[in-house]
């Protein structure tokens, strides 16, 4: 269309303006998620640039399907041809550290999978860095990606050519788990380490007086039997989790197993996205207050990494 035209429809509120020169039905855009809306201004940027861009951070993180976080981040880029790293319109460009070798996805020039975990672990905080370290110690089956080692990880860690840097890093690989089945979940189990808490067994199978297995768990603290759960809703709602269920029979599902695992003589602390992540508010003070009611008791006395509860 005639770019005159374009912006008097995104004026009138009809389009949506992602990009100069790029356009999308309003409705469309306001109908998607945050984490779905980032990549199209990637891909738009892309389309919009003149020369090969190389992503970075988030933005090499959101193509690669690596979980990240922030509603508003900026479209990240690696200096190129010798130009200062700067922010101007919503793109921040980064010196290359040269940490692993660049690699091409999905049509896109961006870091390696494992250069994007440890340069979001250095400069991201530990419960996001976390978050990714999770996701790429198991293979990503929706990607077709298979899982990075922790050795891997340290190696390009192990390049950033900076002590203090080289040890945050460290400290988010060494602690990433596998077993976190989703970045809702590894967020909590950042924060209940950032906050003191017990750290729990992952993925614990609860058993009955017969010994058959009537559930696993997300967490469990032996020394409280306290089962946790955390709660990802989407799963109520989208058909890859639904499995061929109607919304109200996975609740219904989700309710009997659930009543199942208390009848063993557990107790069970159950939370949302939102008690650790409530924008306004302290983080995870949601999950601490339910954590606490299931019985347990963070110590405020144990000697805690240099990480902060910021975002």
């Amino acid at each position: 269309m005639d770019r005159r035209l374009l912006a008097r429809r995104a004026e009138k509120g009809h389009l949506y303006r992602v990009q100069s020169g790029v356009y999308i039905p309003a409705e469309e855009w306001i109908a998607l998620e945050w984490w779905e809306q980032y990549p199209l201004r990637i891909e738009a940027f892309s389309r919009n640039s003149a020369n090969i861009r190389v992503f970075a951070l988030q933005s090499a993180a959101a193509l690669w399907g690596i979980p990240f976080f922030g509603t508003y981040n900026d479209i990240h880029v690696l200096v190129i041809d010798g130009a200062h790293p700067r922010r101007r319109g919503g793109v921040r460009s980064h010196p290359d550290l040269g940490l692993d070798a660049l690699q091409s996805h999905d049509g896109y020039r961006l870091t390696s999978r494992a250069q994007t975990v440890v340069d979001l672990a250095v400069s991201a905080p530990f419960e996001q860095s976390v978050a990714a370290a999770d996701h790429v110690l198991r293979p990503d089956k929706q990607h077709g990606l298979p899982a990075i080692p922790k050795s891997a990880l340290l190696a390009v860690a192990d390049r950033l050519g900076s002590k203090a840097k080289f040890e945050r890093a460290r400290r988010v690989i060494q602690f990433a788990d596998p077993r976190s089945a989703s970045p809702g979940e590894s967020v909590s189990r950042a924060y209940m380490y950032l906050m003191g808490f017990p750290q729990p067994v992952l993925q614990y199978r609860v058993v009955d007086s017969d010994g058959r297995v009537i559930g696993r768990s997300d967490f469990y603290w032996e020394d409280g039997r306290v089962l946790g759960e955390y709660d990802g809703t989407v799963k109520y709602s989208r058909n890859k989790y639904l499995k061929g269920k109607l919304p109200q029979d996975a609740l219904e599902a989700e309710k009997n197993r659930e009543d199942a695992m208390r009848a063993t003589g557990r107790g069970m602390a159950r939370w949302l996205w939102t008690d650790i992540w409530q924008s306004g508010a302290e983080p995870a003070m949601g999950l601490a207050r339910k954590l606490r009611k299931a019985g347990l008791t963070p110590d405020p006395h144990r000697n805690i990494w240099d990480v902060t509860l910021t975002r």
